[in-house]
């Protein structure tokens, strides 16, 4: 990766809207490159790039990916589905 801060980060932070293209930026790769080197469909990156989160096992695929070492997450799923869930009746955000 050309910046070592993105070495440690938390997945839900990284991987999902604005910061997916950021991250991709920071590690030279375009989401073309990763959808075809994951075998992934490009559309998927593009969901990512629009707000909505990959699931946590691809999300870990795309962090080994780029080298990324996931943060701990405490007990950061059950908010995570929660916002999931406020987002879902709102009729905003993406999926997980």
């Amino acid at each position: 990766m050309k910046n070592d801060t993105l070495k440690t980060i938390r997945l839900s932070t990284a991987l999902s809207g604005r910061n997916l293209d950021a991250v991709l930026k920071a590690a030279g790769i375009s989401k073309y490159r990763l959808a075809k080197d994951l075998g992934i469909s490009y559309r998927i990156t593009q969901y990512w790039a629009k707000g909505r989160r990959p699931s946590r096992s691809m999300a870990e695929r795309v962090a080994a990916y780029l080298g990324i070492q996931v943060a701990p997450i405490d007990d950061h799923a059950d908010i995570l589905a929660r916002l999931d869930r406020i987002e879902a009746a709102l009729g905003i955000g993406g999926q997980s």
